[in-house]
Protein backbone atom coordinates (compact mmCIF):
# COMPACT_ATOMS: atom_id res chain seq x y z
CA UNK A 1 0.00 0.00 0.00
CA UNK A 2 2.73 2.40 0.79
CA UNK A 3 4.31 2.10 -2.33
CA UNK A 4 0.90 3.09 -4.42
CA UNK A 5 0.93 6.18 -2.25
CA UNK A 6 4.59 7.18 -3.06
CA UNK A 7 3.95 6.59 -7.06
CA UNK A 8 1.06 8.29 -7.28
CA UNK A 9 1.41 11.43 -5.19
CA UNK A 10 4.16 13.96 -3.84
CA UNK A 11 3.57 12.08 -0.27
CA UNK A 12 6.85 10.44 1.55
CA UNK A 13 5.75 6.80 3.24
CA UNK A 14 8.16 5.61 6.23
CA UNK A 15 8.15 1.86 6.71
CA UNK A 16 8.05 0.90 9.84
CA UNK A 17 9.33 -2.96 9.09
CA UNK A 18 11.49 -4.36 6.83
CA UNK A 19 12.44 -7.89 5.66
CA UNK A 20 10.40 -10.17 8.14
CA UNK A 21 8.94 -7.15 10.48
CA UNK A 22 12.58 -6.31 11.38
CA UNK A 23 12.78 -3.02 13.82
CA UNK A 24 13.84 -0.03 11.57
CA UNK A 25 11.77 2.55 14.13
CA UNK A 26 11.42 2.19 18.06
CA UNK A 27 9.12 4.17 19.64
CA UNK A 28 11.39 6.78 20.79
CA UNK A 29 13.11 7.01 17.32
CA UNK A 30 9.37 7.47 15.77
CA UNK A 31 8.33 10.24 18.63
CA UNK A 32 11.75 12.04 17.96
CA UNK A 33 10.53 12.19 14.01
CA UNK A 34 7.37 13.71 14.85
CA UNK A 35 8.31 16.24 17.41
CA UNK A 36 10.48 17.71 14.42
CA UNK A 37 7.70 17.43 12.34
CA UNK A 38 9.60 15.37 10.05
CA UNK A 39 6.44 12.47 9.75
CA UNK A 40 3.47 14.08 7.29
CA UNK A 41 1.16 11.11 7.29
CA UNK A 42 1.03 7.81 9.13
CA UNK A 43 -0.86 4.91 7.93
CA UNK A 44 -1.62 2.29 10.92
CA UNK A 45 -1.89 -1.22 11.06
CA UNK A 46 -2.09 -3.97 13.71
CA UNK A 47 1.58 -5.07 13.21
CA UNK A 48 2.90 -2.21 15.58
CA UNK A 49 0.67 -1.47 18.07
CA UNK A 50 3.22 -0.32 20.66
CA UNK A 51 3.42 3.08 17.82
CA UNK A 52 -0.39 3.91 18.25
CA UNK A 53 -0.23 5.69 21.08
CA UNK A 54 3.16 7.49 19.76
CA UNK A 55 0.97 8.41 16.71
CA UNK A 56 -2.20 9.31 18.18
CA UNK A 57 -0.57 11.73 20.41
CA UNK A 58 1.45 13.25 17.58
CA UNK A 59 -1.41 12.96 14.82
CA UNK A 60 -5.03 12.88 14.05
CA UNK A 61 -6.96 10.07 12.60
CA UNK A 62 -8.17 11.45 9.00
CA UNK A 63 -9.56 8.23 7.14
CA UNK A 64 -10.03 4.57 8.16
CA UNK A 65 -8.33 2.49 5.31
CA UNK A 66 -9.63 -0.87 6.30
CA UNK A 67 -11.90 -1.81 8.77
CA UNK A 68 -10.57 -4.61 10.88
CA UNK A 69 -12.20 -7.86 11.00
CA UNK A 70 -11.67 -10.37 13.81
CA UNK A 71 -10.91 -13.00 11.31
CA UNK A 72 -7.55 -11.13 9.59
CA UNK A 73 -5.44 -10.44 12.49
CA UNK A 74 -3.35 -7.84 10.52
CA UNK A 75 -6.29 -6.37 9.51
CA UNK A 76 -7.31 -2.64 10.07
CA UNK A 77 -5.53 0.40 8.92
CA UNK A 78 -5.89 3.98 9.68
CA UNK A 79 -4.54 7.13 8.13
CA UNK A 80 -3.41 9.65 10.59
CA UNK A 81 -2.02 13.49 9.60
CA UNK A 82 0.78 14.63 11.66
CA UNK A 83 1.47 18.38 10.39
Amino acid sequence: FGAQITMHTDLRVLYLGGFNNDPIYTPNSLANLLDRGEIGYFLSSNQHPEMVPIVEFYCAAIHIVIEPTPQIEDSGMILYQCQ
